[in-house]
């Protein structure tokens, strides 16, 4: 069972995602690609996957292959070691 989407636009409003924000504890990338996911999971009750990932790269102005990898790969956390 898959767990629902979490509105992110809500979280980005709040005071303390801004308070983390700015002191440069948010990942850009991430947060980026999680918006691309919500977009996607929003946009699939009403246009096909193609339709979807095309209306996609035209909003954030990246590529097929990089909508694709960022809504169907695997997600990997990357941590430095010590």
């Amino acid at each position: 069972m898959r767990k629902p989407a979490v509105n992110i636009e809500k979280i980005i409003g709040e005071d303390k995602f801004k308070e983390y924000y700015n002191l440069g504890l948010i990942n850009n990338t991430a947060l980026r690609n999680y918006k691309i996911k919500w977009d996607y999971y929003n946009l699939r009750s009403y246009q096909s996957k193609y339709d979807a990932i095309f209306i996609l790269m035209d909003k954030y102005y990246l590529s097929y292959e990089s909508i694709y990898s960022i809504l169907f790969r695997k997600n990997s956390v990357k941590t430095r070691g010590n």
